[in-house]
């Protein structure tokens, strides 16, 4: 058995002609012959790259990726990654992409291959195969920054709805004075000994009335309203916009950053009845 290469990351080149198929499940791919260039073991192969999916989607990040190893190939002509003259394929001379270097992420994958004459019992075999195919460094284009109209827009009002003051941070009560004790006399022991406890007082007869808790905060409201079924399928910023009608609607003078706790308790009656 030939040895193989370990299991990695390697650095590779193509050696031969990249080729447009059709697979049987209908994607569309680039065979794209190889050799590793920075592997102690000499190895040849081919990788198979996927660029419509078999649905029909183009498969945008892997389109991406063979624009950043080939940098005139413009994610649109397949074709060109195969001929020099695309427009003229059956006369055109195939494209020599040899120069550029990318890297292939390979692992080691058994194999059991069918029976023949030759070896009518195979055994199986671990084969070298490439999984993924990245530009150099990793293969990841830079992060582009977010639309601040389209985040604002998906999420500005529940971001609004969780500023309210009534979420801030607790004041820390400043420590307590110790306080000095003295020698106390007989006569003072027995004043301040523990006194019994009071008798306990009459039970009030019950009401079937449910009370509602005297406060709450904006974030149980808040958990409350984006629970209830006419809320749940919609998106954040249509549950912000409905919820800030809400808002107006129980609290028509009052700004929400301004809400008590007993507002927000109202709120909370308000919109599970």
């Amino acid at each position: 058995m030939n040895p193989i290469p370990k299991a990695g990351t390697y650095q590779a080149k193509t050696n031969g002609q990249i080729v447009i198929f059709e697979a049987k499940t209908g994607s569309i791919c680039a065979e794209i012959p190889y050799e590793l260039t920075n592997s102690e073991i000499a190895t040849r192969g081919t990788h198979i790259h996927v660029l419509i999916g078999k649905d029909g989607s183009p498969m945008q990040n892997n389109i991406n990726t063979l624009k950043q190893v080939f940098p005139d190939f413009d994610g649109m002509d397949f074709f060109w990654l195969m001929y020099d003259e695309p427009e003229k394929e059956a006369e055109s001379a195939p494209r020599d992409l040899s120069e550029f270097v990318f890297e292939l992420v390979c692992e080691h994958v058994p194999y059991t291959p069918e029976p023949s004459e030759d070896n009518p019992d195979p055994q199986e075999v671990i084969q070298f195969r490439s999984k993924w195919l990245n530009a150099v460094g990793g293969g990841r284009a830079p992060k582009q920054a977010a639309s601040r109209a389209d985040i604002m827009k998906r999420f500005g009002g529940q971001l609004r709805a969780l500023s309210s003051p009534s979420s801030s941070v607790k004041s820390v009560a400043a420590p307590k004075e110790e306080k000095k004790e003295s020698v106390k006399t007989p006569a003072a022991k027995a004043a301040s000994a523990p006194k019994a406890p009071p008798a306990p007082a009459a039970k009030k007869p019950t009401s079937k009335m449910i009370h509602t808790p005297i406060t709450c905060t904006m974030e149980e409201a808040w958990e409350v309203f984006v629970g209830l079924d006419d809320i749940k399928d919609l998106s954040e910023a249509e549950a912000g916009d409905l919820w800030f009608k809400k808002l107006a609607e129980i609290h028509p003078d009052k700004d929400p950053a301004s809400l008590t706790k007993a507002d927000w308790c109202a709120v909370k009656v308000a919109i599970t009845s």
